[in-house]
């Protein structure tokens, strides 16, 4: 991951109307059949500009700009969708490259803390993803079913590996935090503090000032193992409802190969519905949990006292 340069993903105000019909009219302009004559026409210009009025560079001029504007609405106008189509491939590619750089990313930073299931899962994802972004790009019919089908995969995808992030760094804080031993240090204070009360009991009130420390220090205790209880419950239904969202998409794959170029099979449920459905349920999931999982200032807290002990 050092040393390699990150790829951004293009923007989404790249793939709108007025951006794409930006990139064809830049296209016309830098086009060679656009600039060579224009170049031509400028030259001349700026002889008859020098030397004085010339018929015959006045009329390379003249010509020259003629067939450099003739040739931008040439490509603008005839050749536009032809540009367009070329340009969004481009968006497409750059987009693909990426995801996959992001998704080895995250892959090499999962075995870097040892999250070996995580790094699995990233594999698996990724996998299953291009397989269906491969079959519906390779489709006979890329017509509204393709393209519905596509669209949600990308957003199955975006939403599975936001997921594997969340999960990500749940697993780094749980596993900076030894809970076994903080659960027997918490054993050993409840211990003491019981036969301090049995001593106050008998009378010996002198105890009752490190009593009072001590069930301080117990409750800090319960409180560090309460959210790390909280974390493991995180992390597993994160990696479920991840799990839930590669098999959507591997579900999918299977049945769009029978529904792509083909009339709907009865019986089969619409596997762009079976993708939405999975991301909704990991959205709900991520906001419910996203209070738990999200990292914060009592984080800091929590690992510095975990690696104090």
């Amino acid at each position: 991951m050092r040393g390699r340069k990150e790829k951004k993903p293009p923007d989404s105000k790249e793939f709108t109307a007025g951006a794409v019909r930006k990139a064809v009219w830049s296209e016309a302009l830098q086009h060679p059949t656009t600039l060579l004559p224009a170049a031509a026409s400028i030259l001349s210009g700026a002889y008859m500009g020098l030397i004085g009025l010339d018929q015959t560079a006045f009329s390379v001029m003249l010509g020259a700009g003629l067939v450099s504007l003739a040739s931008v609405v040439f490509h603008y106008l005839i050749r536009g969708d032809h540009y367009a189509e070329i340009h969004m491939k481009k968006l497409l590619a750059r987009r693909n490259e990426a995801q996959n750089q992001a998704a080895s990313d995250l892959e090499e930073r999962c075995l870097a803390i040892n999250f070996r299931d995580g790094a699995q899962q990233c594999r698996e994802l990724n996998a299953a993803y291009r397989k269906l972004k491969d079959f519906l790009a390779n489709s006979e019919r890329p017509g509204s079913s393709a393209e519905r089908f596509s669209a949600m995969a990308d957003d199955c995808y975006k939403q599975a590996v936001g997921l594997l992030e969340a999960a990500l760094r749940a697993y780094r804080v749980l596993r900076e935090v030894d809970s076994p031993k903080l659960a027997r240090e918490r054993d050993d204070l409840e211990k003491q503090a019981r036969i301090m009360e049995l001593a106050i009991e008998k009378g010996n009130d002198y105890h009752q000032p490190r009593l009072d420390a001590l069930r301080t220090r117990i409750g800090s205790y319960a409180s560090r193992l309460d959210r790390h209880k909280e974390r493991r419950i995180a992390l597993d239904t994160l990696m479920a409802e991840y799990e839930v969202l590669e098999g959507a998409l591997e579900s999918t794959y299977l049945q769009v190969v029978d529904l792509v170029g083909s009339s709907p099979i009865p019986g089969i449920t619409d596997p762009a519905d079976t993708l939405a459905r999975a991301v909704d349920a990991a959205r709900r999931v991520e906001t419910r949990l996203r209070g738990i999982e999200k990292p914060g200032e009592d984080d800091d807290i929590y690992l510095e006292a975990a690696k104090g002990h």
